[in-house]
């Protein structure tokens, strides 16, 4: 800011001044003003802000300047309208200018309406949206907010793309989070619909009172009782995101209400998004009193827990989505019982209590639990830990008073022989056993960590270096016996690596101590740490780079939320959270709908174009040849002959339904492909010896073909006879560059090609459209003698490498090397339209929807696959979990199974497949997958206390 001429921020009137063309953006000028004065929402209509938008007449100059000055320097912001006009106006020129002199670049805010407006991966700009005088002064990349399509009339206040836009902008006016105010907006919509409809309830109401002898009066209190239960449902909805973070089981209970109550699109969203957005999966109501222990046998299959009132408790978690208790809570201990372990084989348990009592219990039969003794094992003191030695033989004791007994047991369960070492002169804190059952560490609570055989005497194997300043609280050995994890005090954890002595730390301290660790433990199956703090917080770590992965909380139910234990399902699903409440929780490990990769990779001929026909087939075409891959057991896929098709061919594709293969060279060779999987060579196309052929595509159906050329032409081909192919009309033009991808919608009537862009690497200034960017142009096909093409696609830069349509047609999907999926509505493929923002990614080299319309999936460089929600796209666009990294170059081909369960992606040479069925799966029984979570829908107690004089509702199926 060259020097400051406004008044203070405290004196000035408007919170920006919108500076738009006239002639381009006259609509979309008042709009946002409008729009903008009155987010978020309030009931009483108020306005929130004052926004300056000038509509006067542009002729009366100086006049004009004069009011636009004093205006501008009333103003804390300046909206900037970008659009190729505006870039021209001389009056957002002189404003932006002004602007410049004045105040800072940084409270200037970018709306970008039209044209090209692009970074690249350096931060330079390719824009004919800003002005030159903006464009000189920038030195960084600056606040872009890009608009969704300008509605004719108002900007809908329940349009989730335009709601995200008013929140980033009011957001930098008033400086508050841009959720609080989503939040705030949709809070007070769902107030004012509730005071809306509640009001037309109350007038139903009467109405129906006094037209009670009418065939009326049935109708409008039909309609006033729909009215009622919409407005409870958007209150419990309301309710519902409100407690998702300490109660995520009642949470979910009032989602599944709300939709219960009104089962429309927002309510379903609603439910799916607190759903998806939880790793809460379950909680287990085992007593009134804490928890101090608890355990997984071995299989995962059961689940002991040790309660502070003397008993145990087993569940049986064969099918873990849906536990129950195995019987009633029993007990032979009258004392708090501290500690639990499973044998190796799962067919005994032992529990220790506070005064040093140790019973062994028979567990083959979960529902009727038998001590196996007469007596107790006594040790005099009380216990910390258990733990069973693979083979059974030997279990291990570790003691408040510093000591570690070791009992030999009998394959009945009988203990024969006893033996106690002093490992500390104060109490042992924590006990961990290595997976092969030779090591034992112990900590004494101090600074004092030891690794220690567990042949007779517990030889000292050595000590553990320990920061100083932590108290060691928790101990865990990883699967494979390499490392030790070290939970402390402070909240913290550190891994010591046994080969090499390497330490690693995770998480962040607290010296409070309320953060102390009280359970650790390492996934099975990934390179994740798990650690659970007495505060009721359990950070998940991704050991590979530290980073934390997922961090949960106790609910705060029975007036406490904090925590006493942790263990986890051997299977790597869930993680159990032992409460002071008396509670289990469980919480997954993996996000909910991370696809699994369920086959070993395939190895075979250079890819080029993958398709799934139907659900057991997978056919792939390459460079030479194709091959049919039986994929009926995913586990096991079973590769068939491999078919030759042209020698050396440069581009090949596969019709949907598997009939036809073309594959090119000078020419395209049609084959025709049987159920069996064998190729018939028929009709050639004449040769193209002089454009190369760069880019191909059958029809679903495989009866038309569209053909990319080097020279930025596409030519469509009539092959529903395979012997006697016939090009259809003069080829398409309009492409810059070589023509990249090509994509047919189901029925065949659009056509959506991209192309690489032209470039010039010549001496001097490039030529005219020599700029790099891709062509994107879709093409109405319905008459195939007739084409007819929309506007060249705008918003991108870079070249183009991949399309795809959704299987509805409606929908385009595109990318390239900029790093960015963009979305376009062709329902009119002559006028599309453009849908929210690019999706962040890396580079797109593949695409594919899947054929239910709920998932959109992106391979790029580096063997990267990304998964999007595109199942209600007037909602913004989020990605789901991204399947496993196994593949390490870049995706050739993507495709998906008719039943949208079996994801395939190719590189070069290696094939990966993945079940991507539960997220459809969860994604349209959001209700079923919800209601197994929270156990069976608001009780009596939640009703009445949410819904107060309306009689208790059965809300979920089960």
């Amino acid at each position: 800011m060259k020097n400051d001429q406004s008044s203070s921020p405290a004196a000035r009137q408007y919170a920006a001044f919108i500076s738009y063309s006239h002639r381009s953006d006259k609509r979309t000028g008042p709009l946002i003003e409008s729009a903008l004065e009155q987010f978020p929402a309030t009931w009483h209509r108020r306005r929130r802000r004052r926004i300056y938008l000038d509509s006067g007449d542009l002729s009366a100059s100086d006049d004009l300047w004069r009011s636009l000055e004093e205006a501008l320097t009333d103003s804390d912001r300046l909206i900037l309208i970008a659009s190729p006009e505006s870039a021209e106006s001389r009056w957002v020129q002189r404003e932006v200018t002004w602007w410049l002199d004045n105040r800072s670049i940084s409270t200037i805010i970018i709306l970008h309406s039209k044209g090209d407006l692009e970074f690249d991966a350096e931060g330079k700009i390719s824009t004919d949206a800003l002005p030159a005088v903006l464009l000189q002064s920038m030195n960084a990349e600056p606040n872009v907010i890009f608009l969704p399509p300008i509605p004719k009339r108002q900007i809908d206040p329940a349009d989730p793309q335009w709601n995200a836009v008013l929140a980033a902008v009011a957001a930098n006016l008033d400086g508050v989070s841009k959720d609080a105010l989503i939040g705030e907006h949709v809070q007070n919509r769902r107030r004012w619909q509730i005071l809306r409809s509640v009001t037309i309830a109350l007038l139903s109401v009467l109405l129906v009172i006094s037209l009670a002898a009418t065939a009326i009066a049935v109708v409008q209190r039909d309609d006033a009782v729909h009215q009622q239960r919409v407005a409870i449902g958007r209150l419990l909805l309301n309710r519902a995101e409100g407690a998702i973070t300490d109660d995520p089981r009642l949470s979910l209970r009032l989602a599944e209400a709300a939709y219960h109550m009104s089962s429309d699109a927002e309510n379903e969203a609603g439910l799916d998004r607190l759903f998806r957005g939880t790793r809460y999966f379950g909680t287990l109501e085992s007593a009134d009193d804490d928890i101090l222990s608890s355990a997984f046998s071995p299989d995962g299959k059961a689940l002991a827990a040790a309660n502070a009132d003397g008993s145990l408790m087993l569940w049986d978690t064969s099918d873990i989505r849906e536990p129950r208790a195995a019987g009633s809570p029993v007990s032979s201990q009258n004392a708090v019982l501290t500690a639990t372990a499973f044998s190796a084989t799962g067919t005994l348990l032992a529990t220790g209590d506070n005064g040093g009592a140790v019973v062994i219990w028979d567990v083959t039969n979960l529902a009727e639990p038998r001590p196996i003794l007469d007596g107790q094992l006594e040790n005099g003191d009380l216990i910390t830990d258990l733990a069973f030695t693979p083979d059974g033989k030997t279990l291990l004791c570790s003691l408040s008073n510093g000591k570690v007994s070791l009992w030999g047991v009998r394959s009945d369960g009988k203990s024969w022989q006893h033996e106690t070492v002093q490992v500390f002169e104060k109490g042992v804190e924590s006990m961990a056993l290595s997976p092969d059952g030779r090591t034992i560490a112990v900590s004494d609570g101090g600074s004092q960590v030891q690794l220690r055989q567990t042949a007779q005497g517990l030889p000292l194997v050595r000590s553990i270096p320990v920061a100083s300043g932590e108290t060691t609280t928790a101990l865990a050995f990883s699967p494979d016996a390499f490392q030790l994890a070290v939970g402390n005090s402070t909240g913290s954890v550190s891994t010591f690596d046994l080969r090499d002595g390497a330490t690693r730390s995770y998480g962040e301290r607290s010296e409070d101590g309320t953060e102390s660790v009280v359970g650790i433990a390492f996934a099975p199956t990934a390179n994740i740490i798990v650690a659970s703090r007495r505060s009721g917080t359990t950070v998940v770590s991704d050991l590979t780079d530290g980073r934390e992965v997922a961090r949960t909380r106790q609910p705060a139910i029975k007036g406490s939320s904090g925590a006493n234990s942790l263990s986890v399902d051997p299977r790597g699903s869930v993680y159990a959270v032992n409460g002071e409440n008396g509670d289990i929780v469980l919480w997954r490990l993996e996000e909910s709908r991370r696809p699994q990769l369920v086959s070993p990779l395939l190895k075979g001929d250079p890819t080029d174009y993958l398709s799934v026909p139907n659900n057991q087939t997978l056919v792939v075409a390459g460079v030479s040849g194709m091959q049919s891959i039986d994929i009926s057991d995913t586990a096991n896929p079973r590769p068939g002959t491999f078919q030759p098709t042209v020698e050396g061919a440069g581009v090949s594709a596969i019709s949907a339904n598997g009939a036809v293969v073309a594959a090119a060279k000078m020419g395209i060779v049609l084959y025709q492909r049987d159920t069996t999987g064998r190729l018939t060579r028929r009709g050639i196309t004449p040769p193209l010896q002089t454009v190369g052929i760069t880019a191909l595509a059958v029809s679903p159906d495989g009866a038309a073909m569209a053909v990319g050329n080097g020279n930025g032409t596409v030519e469509l081909w009539n092959i529903a006879d395979l012997d006697n192919p016939v090009q259809i009309g003069s080829p398409l033009t309009g492409y810059a560059g070589t023509v990249n991808a090509l994509s047919y919608d189901l029925a065949a009537n659009t056509l959506v090609g991209a192309s690489s862009g032209a470039s010039y690497k010549g001496p001097g200034l490039a030529p005219p459209g020599a700029d790099g960017v891709g062509t994107v142009i879709v093409w109405d096909i319905r008459v195939p003698g007739d084409p007819q093409a929309s506007e060249p696609l705008v918003g991108h830069v870079g070249p183009i490498d991949a399309v795809a349509i959704s299987q509805d047609g409606l929908t385009l999907a595109y990318g390239g090397s900029n790093g960015k999926i963009f979305l376009w509505n062709i329902a009119d493929p002559r006028e599309p339209q453009r849908i929210g923002l690019p999706l962040p990614t890396t580079e797109v080299t593949a695409l594919a929807f899947a054929p239910d319309n709920l998932v959109l999936a992106a391979g790029g460089t580096a063997g990267s696959l990304s998964l999007w929600d595109v199942a209600d796209l007037s909602r913004p666009v989020v990605p789901f979990p991204a399947p496993s990294r196994v593949l390490s170059s870049s995706i050739r081909s993507i495709s998906i199974s008719p039943d949208s369960n079996i994801l395939a992606a190719a590189t070069i040479d290696r094939i990966a497949l993945w079940d991507i069925g539960v997220i459809g799966q969860d994604r349209r029984n959001v209700v079923s997958a919800s209601c197994a979570a929270s156990a069976g829908g608001l009780s009596h107690t939640e009703w009445a206390a949410a819904i107060p004089g309306l009689a208790w509702e059965k809300t979920c199926p089960n």
